[in-house]
């Protein structure tokens, strides 16, 4: 993952799809056998997009949609309705659209149907309702028992007669599983005319008194930002206060978080946390402007291909492209990420796109009366899919098999579990920050390189969390081998690392790591101070590496917030006890010296509490680690300088010496940090600028003593390694999020940053849903970092 430093077509059955002469017409009416009427336009979220509007189909007018059905004597000008089921009356015209069911290659359809009509008398929509109707019942009051709504009259198996496509081959066990696909499978039928689903919605919307017309807009033509943006959730993320919204989960980890307080805001977004699970509702939302529809009908419109350009509607959930004569869908539907049912019955489809796969919010997808015969097995990252309908398509009898006995969830789970890996992504290039040279007037200087990861402990990775990794790439015992070469082959100087284990640390990474010239140093959570020995195996925590031919350890430190909390005599307030002390996160502390030059280098590892409930909780951990590093880093100078040091460094001058009236400042260092936060919030503000106010926002009206009267203050001087170009444009991936907030801080008065590992090919994450996976063991990618240090300057102001 790291750089070394320097189909084909086939012909439409005419007998599968809608006749040549079967358009539909607005209105009705007449004498002998008048055409059925039919409604245009939205209504109940609906919309089809103008550019697929078929020739000789009237738009609604202005003052609305006509009425369906029409008067008339004579024999039955009913209103339009679902495909007919059977009817009396009047032998009007009616039109026919057979479906096609593959048994043994062959295509098949049923007979011709009766006319479904009014019994040639009343007017308005439809009259008063013959034999046929689809159920029983007399139907809404005035709609003349049409089958959209039941009607009077036999239903199916009752007056009339429905004949559909062979089915249920003895093959095929008939199961709870396949009798639903069968009864998805009659229903999809159903929905052959011309925007079905379209008309349906409007016609309900108008039974509910709902407006029945919208206003189509362009959606991608958003408000500008300084219209809309404040306070709105972007991608599960709240922008306000630019921290992370999360959803309470059972385990360990990232917390077991409480309800939060009655007086507590409950921004709830993404949660890196639970990647699986869809961002909750954020009260935000409300004020958002509304798309003017989520659903695109295109069915049974003759269509043969699909315009690339109906994919820039991101924003739709539904889309109908069934019933027509499509022979392919285009990869770039993996742009429709919103999508939660996608139809394609009764097309002429051969075979589906892998990158369907990536459309994970998925729960519907409607293949039925197609050619396939396999599906892609990249499918199986649709773990929200709860129908995959596939009957009338001469499919592999395996999984047909598979679907009939364990399900839609049992099938998709198979396909995720033997999915092949797929192409790893391209290495990760290097940004130059700045020369990776030293000064003239400095001599040479160390360099080295930094690098920090979240590697996702065992205990926080069980399979229903992250549903959409294969078994194999989830299990720890490949996870950790491939974390342990991502390590090695980035032969960082120093590596820090979040949730790892006591066990894993003591038993693999430790011992393994050595063997490539590394010591170390691992601190659990509080937690483990009240367990037994067995029991603090599983407790996660902070360990920092570091290469031993370079560094020697003069001393490491474990940072526990909530005794920090506890020692704070002045901000023993309600808040500090109910909400800082319950939260057991840690920094660990290494203060280093460089073999060759006798430089220090003070480097600090800490996991940040996760939760955006939690706000305050960051801000104040945060707040207490800065305090601390300001006296570790204060104690670090005191201690005596190395007595030698090789003279390739600092004009041969010696050791670094360090100004005790500097109070530390003047000793690099580094601070490795999961914040669980994103760039602009208060706790990367506040590290980054020193200073944040007592009344900001993201102490959520909580008191903290001194922190909430006065404020917090610093004067470290730190700057985030990635700063210059604005951040990586994320380090954790998920379904449901995607984000920066892992970051290597620095002391830029006495060190720079050269370069910088940069993003994920772009390209490769537009084909995968989340992490971790094959090549990605972690849901964290690692932040990896060159710095070299700066010279000092004399008594006499000359640099060295």
């Amino acid at each position: 993952m790291f750089y070394p430093h320097q189909q084909s077509t086939s012909g439409t059955s005419a007998s599968k799809h809608h006749d040549a002469n079967g358009d539909v017409r607005l209105g009705g009416g007449g004498g002998g056998g008048g055409g059925g009427g039919d409604s245009r336009g939205g209504g109940g979220g609906w919309a089809r997009h103008p550019s697929f509007t078929p020739s000789g189909m009237p738009m609604p007018s202005p003052g609305g949609y006509p009425a369906l059905g029409g008067g008339g004597g004579g024999g039955g000008g009913g209103g339009y309705v679902p495909p007919p089921v059977g009817g009396a009356g009047g032998h009007g015209h009616h039109q026919h659209a057979a479906h096609v069911h593959s048994h043994g290659g062959l295509h098949s359809h049923g007979p011709h149907h009766p006319s479904f009509g009014n019994t040639g008398s009343s007017a308005g929509l439809g009259g008063p309702g013959g034999a046929g109707g689809l159920g029983g019942g007399h139907g809404l009051a005035g709609y003349g028992g049409m089958a959209m709504f039941g009607g009077g009259g036999g239903g199916v198996g009752g007056g009339g007669q429905q004949n559909s496509p062979p089915r249920n081959e003895p093959s095929v066990p008939l199961t709870q599983h396949w009798q639903n696909q069968l009864m998805r499978a009659d229903a999809s039928r159903l929905s052959a005319s011309p925007h079905h689903r379209a008309r349906a919605a409007a016609i309900s919307s108008r039974a509910t008194n709902k407006p029945s017309a919208i206003t189509i807009t362009d959606p991608n033509n958003r408000p500008n930002s300084s219209q809309s943006n404040a306070g709105i959730a972007l991608n599960g993320v709240h922008r306000k206060q630019t921290s992370l919204s999360v959803l309470s989960r059972n385990d360990s980890d990232r917390g077991i978080t409480p309800p939060p307080p009655p007086d507590t805001p409950g921004h709830e977004s993404a949660d890196p946390a639970t990647p699986n699970v869809a961002p909750a509702h954020d009260a935000k939302e409300d004020d958002r402007p509304a798309e003017p529809w989520t659903g695109l009908d295109l069915g049974g419109i003759k269509l043969r291909t699909i315009s690339t350009a109906l994919f820039s509607f991101t924003h739709i959930t539904s889309l109908y492209i069934n019933h027509n004569c499509i022979t392919s869908i285009p990869p770039a539907v993996s742009q429709l990420r919103n999508l939660t049912l996608l139809d394609a019955t009764g097309n002429d489809l051969s075979s589906i796109p892998p990158e369907i796969g990536v459309l994970s919010r998925l729960k519907e997808l409607l293949l039925f009366d197609n050619h396939l015969t396999t599906l892609p097995f990249e499918l199986g990252t649709l773990y929200n899919l709860e129908t995959l309908g596939i009957e009338g398509n001469p499919l592999d009898e395996r999984l047909r098999k598979l679907l009939a006995e364990e399900g839609t969830t049992g099938l998709i789970t198979y396909m995720r579990d033997n999915c092949s890996a797929g192409p790893a992504p391209p290495e990760r290039q290097w940004v130059e920050i700045e020369p990776d040279v030293s000064s003239p007037s400095s001599g040479e200087q160390e360099t080295f390189t930094v690098l920090t990861y979240n590697i996702l402990c065992a205990s926080f990775a069980p399979a229903p969390t992250y549903m959409y990794t294969p078994s194999w790439a989830l299990d720890w015992n490949y996870r950790k081998h491939v974390i342990l070469n991502e390590i090695v082959q980035a032969s960082a100087d120093v590596v820090c690392l979040q949730e790892i284990d006591c066990e894993q640390y003591a038993e693999f990474f430790l011992p393994q790591l050595k063997k490539h010239g590394y010591e170390g140093q691992h601190y659990p959570r509080s937690r483990a101070r009240t367990m037994s020995a067995e029991e603090q195996k599983a407790v996660d925590g902070c360990a920092t590496f570091w290469k031993d031919e370079r560094f020697s350890l003069v001393e490491t430190q474990v940072v526990e917030f909530n005794q920090l909390a506890i020692s704070k005599t002045d901000m023993r307030t309600e808040d500090m006890f109910n909400r800082v002390m319950s939260r057991d996160n840690i920094a660990v502390v290494a203060k280093l010296e460089f073999r060759a030059s006798g430089a220090r280098l003070l480097v600090c590892n800490s996991h940040i509490y996760w939760d955006h409930r939690y706000r305050d909780v960051k801000l104040v951990q945060i707040g207490m680690l800065v305090e601390e590093l300001e006296k570790i880093v204060d104690n670090f100078t005191k201690l005596p300088a190395k007595l030698s040091s090789d003279p390739e460094y600092n004009h041969g001058r010696g050791p670094p010496k360090y100004d005790r009236l500097e109070k530390g400042r003047d000793i690099p260092l580094i601070m490795c940090v999961d914040l669980n936060s994103l760039s602009g919030s208060a706790v990367y503000d506040y590290l980054s600028t020193g200073e944040i106010a007592g009344d900001h926002e993201d102490f959520m009206s909580h008191v903290y003593g001194t922190y909430t009267n006065k404020g917090l203050r610093h004067r470290l001087g730190l700057r985030s390694a990635c700063a210059s170009f604005g951040e990586l444009k994320m380090t954790n991936y998920t379904p449901t999020f995607s984000a920066a907030i892992d970051y290597i801080f620095y002391t830029p008065r006495n060190m720079k940053v050269t370069s910088v590992l940069g993003d994920v090919d772009k390209e490769y994450l537009d084909k995968v849903v989340g992490f971790p996976n094959a090549h990605f063991p972690s849901d964290h990618i690692p932040v990896f970092a060159q710095f070299r240090l700066k010279g000092q300057s004399d008594s006499n102001g000359n640099t060295y």
